[in-house]
């Protein structure tokens, strides 16, 4: 390989010359590197585009031939009411499971505040 450095026509020939052609030969290697590694940011940035924005878009958007969806309906506006039995067996039963998920993990802690009926 020395050889060929000789016969070649810009031989570094005193150690300066040498410095200079190992720096430059650094600099150029480098640069190959990072200009390499700059190229696969570029496609991988290109890939997420593609990959997750245009996808998300297509799942938000809505078609245009289809109509939009029937919202729900509305709860009604006056509660219903619940006999005291009713109650009595709703307020037993959240009482039994938090009894049940304590006894189960012990370190659970629950306390019933309120009891709203949701319906």
């Amino acid at each position: 390989m020395n050889h060929l450095l000789l016969l070649a026509a810009d031989a570094p020939t005193t150690v300066g010359d040498k410095l200079v052609y190992g720096g430059r030969m650094l600099l150029m290697g480098t640069g190959l590197v990072f200009g390499v590694l700059a190229c696969l940011w570029l496609v991988l940035e290109i890939v997420q585009y593609f990959t997750y924005t245009l996808a998300n878009r297509r799942v938000a958007e809505p078609k245009a031939s289809e109509p939009p969806a029937p919202k729900a309906p509305a709860a009604p506006a006056s509660p219903v009411a619940v006999a005291a039995e009713d109650e009595e067996e709703i307020v037993v039963a959240i009482a039994a499971a938090i009894a049940a998920a304590q006894s189960e993990q012990p370190y659970l802690k629950f306390r019933a505040v309120s009891f709203k009926r949701i319906h």
